[in-house]
C-alpha cells in the first residue's frame, strides 16, 4: 500500500500486507480492512475541493495501517493522532512514521475509538477520519460521540451496512462511493 499524493507520494505504508491486497468480499485482512488506493483517491480528491490541508490537525479513528492519516499528512496536515486497538497495527503506524520522518507530528493511542472520544471531549480537530470495520455494530454510539466534538470535517467510511444518522441541519453532507466503499462527509457549518 502506497501514499497517493503529496510530499510522501509513492512511499510505502506498512500494513502487514506487502502486496496491499484487501479481501473485499470478506471485508477483512489480518483483522482489518484497508482502504483501497482507488477509494482513498476518491476521498482525497473530494476533500481537496473542500479543505486546504496546510496546517490541518487530523484524527484517524480505527486507524489500521494509518493510511488515511498519513495521506492527510502527505498533503500538508500538520499533525495526526492515530487511534487503533491492535498492538500490531500500532507498531506498523510507528514504523511508517519512522520511515517517513514524521514521528514528532503524530501520536498513537492504543484504544477503542469510542472510548478515546469519551475520554477526550475537549479535543478539537480540523479533520476526523473514521474507518470502522465493515459490519460495525456501534455506528449510533460513534455518531453520538463524534457530534459532541468540535471538528471542521468528519469522514465516515462504511460498506453496504450503513452509517447511522446525524443531525443533518448542523452539517453540509457529501456522499461519495468508490466500488463497495462509501463515504459520508460532514462539513461543519460553524
Amino acid at each position: 500500500m502506497r501514499i497517493i499524493a503529496g510530499k510522501y507520494k509513492s512511499r510505502r505504508v506498512n500494513s502487514g500486507n506487502p502486496e496491499g491486497k484487501a479481501d473485499c468480499l470478506k471485508g477483512r485482512l489480518s483483522g482489518y480492512r484497508p482502504t483501497t488506493d482507488r477509494a482513498r483517491e476518491t476521498l482525497f480528491n473530494t476533500l481537496n475541493n473542500i479543505l486546504d490541508f496546510d496546517s490541518v490537525t487530523c484524527l484517524d479513528l480505527f486507524a489500521g495501517s494509518g493510511a488515511l492519516g498519513f495521506e492527510a499528512m502527505s498533503r500538508g496536515a500538520a499533525s495526526c493522532d492515530f487511534v487503533e486497538t491492535s498492538q500490531k497495527q500500532t507498531e506498523y503506524i510507528k514504523q511508517t512514521a519512522d520511515e517517513l520522518g514524521c514521528t514528532e507530528s503524530i501520536a498513537i493511542y492504543k484504544q477503542d475509538a469510542i472510548s478515546y472520544l469519551k475520554k477526550n471531549p475537549e479535543l478539537e480537530y480540523d479533520l476526523i477520519l473514521a474507518d470502522p470495520p465493515y459490519g460495525y455494530e456501534f455506528y449510533n454510539e460513534l455518531n453520538a460521540e463524534i457530534v459532541k466534538h468540535k471538528f471542521g470535517i468528519f469522514v465516515l467510511e462504511y460498506g453496504a451496512d450503513g452509517a447511522g444518522m446525524y443531525d443533518m441541519n448542523k452539517y453540509d453532507v457529501v456522499d461519495k462511493k468508490a466500488g463497495i466503499t462509501n463515504f459520508k462527509i460532514l462539513v461543519s457549518k460553524d
